[in-house]
C-alpha cells in the first residue's frame, strides 16, 4: 500500500471513528496494514480509491482491531465480505464471458 493512501486512510479511521490523539498513528498505520494484509487474502489487490465497499470493510477492521476485537470483526462482517468477494468474482468472470 503506498505511503499516501496509508496516512489518508488512517487519518479516516482516526476522525470517523474518533480514535484519541494518544493512540498513535504508528499503531493506527498498523491496523490499517493487518486489514489490507487480511482482506487481500480473500481477493486479492485492492483499490481502495475505487472499491467503497473495501474501504468500509478496511476501515472497520481498523476499528475492530483498535478495540482488540478482530475476531468479533470476523465473525461481525463475514456477511458483507463474502458478499464482496462474491460479487468481486462475479464481475471478473463477467467481463471474460463478454469477451468471448
Amino acid at each position: 500500500m503506498k505511503d499516501e493512501l496509508l496516512k489518508k486512510l488512517t487519518d479516516e479511521v482516526r476522525r470517523d471513528f474518533n480514535i484519541p490523539f494518544f493512540y498513535t498513528d504508528e499503531s493506527l498505520k498498523n491496523d490499517v496494514l493487518e486489514g489490507n494484509a487480511y482482506l487481500k487474502e480473500f481477493v486479492g489487490e485492492i483499490d481502495y480509491t475505487e472499491d467503497l465497499v473495501a474501504k468500509m470493510l478496511l476501515k472497520n477492521y481498523a476499528f475492530y482491531s483498535y478495540n482488540k476485537r478482530v475476531d468479533d470483526f470476523r465473525e461481525n462482517y463475514s456477511d458483507a465480505i463474502f458478499d464482496w468477494q462474491f460479487n468481486k468474482f462475479k464481475a471478473v468472470h463477467d467481463d471474460e464471458t463478454d469477451e468471448k
